[in-house]
């Protein structure tokens, strides 16, 4: 298995250089990435960069901003899903930056991710209709944010259904 325990499994981030998985690393306290990025792509090896340098790479060219903390993942939009593909899906991240959280949405696109910037009224506001009951990644955790605040704790364990292809 590609991860160390399932526990820790956060989600799947997918682009077109490859899938990589955010895994929460308890003895360093943080998030990071497994699996995939630049150097993970089965088309090219790119300059041999890291699922973690890609993901710190493409938010500091959509957002301009040289240093944040990633802080927990938040979940997957998604506003349609069939059995063979996603329409529309998207992932929410919280970060900080500058001491204070933002929650980012990356959107899988040809080039790479575009990011959208949302505000955490936001999110509970039009973001939340889209967040569907038994969605595949993190539908409880943005919903106790939204009900207990951004700091709320994230439950220890999480079950997660998959597409049928990862």
């Amino acid at each position: 298995m590609l991860f160390p325990a399932r526990e820790t499994f956060r989600g799947i981030l997918i682009n077109e250089e490859g899938k990589l998985g955010l895994v929460y690393a308890p003895d360093k306290d943080r998030y990071e990435t497994a699996g995939g990025g630049r150097n993970g792509s089965a088309r090219a090896p790119h300059d041999k960069e890291t699922a973690w340098e890609c993901l710190q790479r493409e938010i500091g060219e959509e957002t301009g901003y040289s240093q944040f903390e990633m802080v927990r993942y938040l979940g997957l939009n998604i506003d349609e899903w069939t059995p063979w593909h996603w329409d529309g899906y998207a992932h929410l991240f919280l970060l900080k930056v500058k001491g204070q959280p933002e929650a980012v949405r990356l959107d899988p696109e040809e080039e790479g991710l575009q990011l959208r910037w949302w505000t955490p009224e936001a999110l509970s506001g039009p973001l939340k209709n889209k967040l569907k009951p038994g969605a595949l990644y993190g539908v409880k955790q943005v919903a106790t944010l939204m009900k207990n605040g951004w700091d709320a704790p994230l439950p220890d364990k999480i079950i997660y259904s998959s597409p049928p292809w990862l």
